[in-house]
């Protein structure tokens, strides 16, 4: 990768977490549309998964020649698990903040 691409690619993860950040329940005071919440959701999943895919790449090949296939093979199970489960509990905490949001909203007025 050269220095152009690395700083392309730091230039979007920076734009994509400014966008989560902008358009987000995590920013606003009051409680978001469907909209934000489906639009931090995506943010927040793709830029997880992103980052999770890269651990599970060093921390497999890490197990596969320290430890063996076994190893890397329960790694590999286990980051499945992780990977797949990461959309739904963005999922749920992007909800809990908007509800969390709203009734604050409620009380205040």
């Amino acid at each position: 990768m050269s220095g152009m691409q690395a700083l392309a690619l730091l230039l979007l993860w920076v734009v994509l977490l400014l966008g989560a950040l902008l358009v987000g329940p995590l920013k606003t005071h009051h409680e978001p549309g469907r909209a934000g919440q489906v639009a931090t959701w995506l943010l927040l999943s793709f830029m997880t998964l992103v980052y999770l895919g890269v651990l599970v790449f060093v921390v497999t090949h890490v197990l596969l020649f320290t430890l063996g296939t076994g190893a890397a093979a329960i790694g590999l199970l286990v980051s499945l698990v992780l990977l797949l489960g990461t959309p739904v509990a963005w999922w749920f905490g992007v909800r809990a903040i908007a509800h969390r949001l709203g009734a604050q909203r409620h009380i205040r007025h």
